[in-house]
């Protein structure tokens, strides 16, 4: 029998602990100078076409960027850094710690502005609509947050958020049809790609795009990259026999099917996703070594009444290039998006999904 220790053992050592307790210090002390710095500044921030007056009012606006600007200014001096260009990799880790915080505290302040769909929040009617929250209450949202995340980080014994690991990371902006790494130069990939369920990531992620500043007509070019996106372009991709029976047959029973534009809408949006999917898997197989692995978690849907057996697709498409599926596991997933759809109980297909974890290799 496994014994609980008493109340007084501590849960980590000495050494762990006392890490703990510099990052409160350190933590605590950033927190409070990117608070000052942006009051210092918040009468200087040019808030004319900032893309937050969407949803807040001018004050309001005013204390959120003056906080994204303080971050700036700590922890990267004059230059702005413009996320849509720079060098992620060189984005210090406290830095992006903060930037957490800031965006937990700014989904909290749109907490009002959810709609039905959780991926979106509704768009003030007027001006006068929009939620302003006072200076005090944003920097308390803000503080809070940066508590938050420290005590979670004890909870979970990760007591060394801040210190930088030995081993290079890179974070590249690509689409994953066309990654910057060389032919076979990667021992294994895990990856979750989009479920075909038309969730809009980049509507989902706006808040935190608008935050670091992204104007518009970038936040439409990301939008329409993103695999999924209910976007359609103007090109429309053909059907490729490598994409598998299922898939062929799937695409088959959207066009023929009576509801309304699937024939039309539908048909598109699936073709682009799966082109899009083909495609991605097909830079996955250039960039992994012979006899390396890949991960992949996806989940199967429904087309009105029509099943989307993602994972048997898949399987299909990376067959096409001879990767051999070694193991695969179901788990059922007990929330989706597909359930706050209430015409989907016409079709009865409101059952749970189920997530599938397909661990390929790449034999060739």
């Amino acid at each position: 029998m496994i014994r609980r220790p008493p109340r007084s053992t501590p849960l980590y050592s000495s050494a762990a602990s006392d890490v703990y307790k510099r990052q409160v210090l350190e933590f605590g002390a950033l927190s409070r100078k990117i608070v000052r710095e942006a009051e210092k500044q918040i009468e200087n921030v040019d808030i004319g076409s900032d893309p937050l007056s969407l949803w807040l009012k001018p004050e309001s606006t005013r204390m959120w960027r003056a906080l994204e600007q303080s971050i700036q200014q700590v922890f990267f001096g004059k230059t702005r850094v413009d996320f849509t260009k720079s060098d992620l990799s060189e984005i210090p880790e406290s830095a992006a710690f903060f930037y957490i915080a800031l965006f937990r505290a700014f989904r909290k302040t749109l907490g009002n502005l959810t709609s039905s769909n959780p991926t979106w929040f509704k768009e003030p009617e007027d001006k006068r609509s929009r939620i302003g929250p006072g200076s005090g209450k944003i920097k308390q949202l803000f503080e809070n947050a940066v508590q938050e995340m420290i005590a979670s980080d004890n909870q979970n014994g990760c007591a060394q958020t801040l210190q930088r690991v030995s081993n290079k990371s890179l974070i590249a902006r690509c689409p994953s049809w066309d990654l910057p790494l060389e032919r076979h130069s990667i021992d294994a990939v895990i990856a979750s790609p989009p479920y075909c369920t038309r969730i809009d990531y980049a509507i989902a992620t706006k808040p935190e795009l608008l935050l670091l500043g992204v104007k518009e007509e970038y936040f439409l070019g990301l939008r329409n990259l993103m695999i999924g996106s209910p976007t359609i372009k103007p090109l429309i991709p053909e059907i490729h026999e490598d994409w598998g029976n299922t898939c062929i047959s799937f695409l088959a029973d959207i066009q023929k099917h009576t509801a309304k534009a699937s024939a039309t809408y539908y048909l598109k949006n699936h073709l682009q996703y799966f082109d899009a999917i083909y495609r991605s898997l097909c830079e996955l197989d250039r960039t992994i070594k012979p006899g390396g692995h890949c991960t992949l978690v996806v989940q199967d849907s429904f087309y009105k009444d029509i099943h989307n057996n993602l994972p048997t697709i898949f399987h299909e498409m990376t067959n096409s290039f001879g990767w051999k599926l070694n193991w695969s596991k179901e788990f059922r997933s007990g929330r989706t998006l597909a359930q706050i759809n209430g015409a989907r109980k016409k079709y009865g297909t409101i059952a749970k999904r189920t997530e599938t974890t397909l661990l390929f290799q790449k034999e060739r």
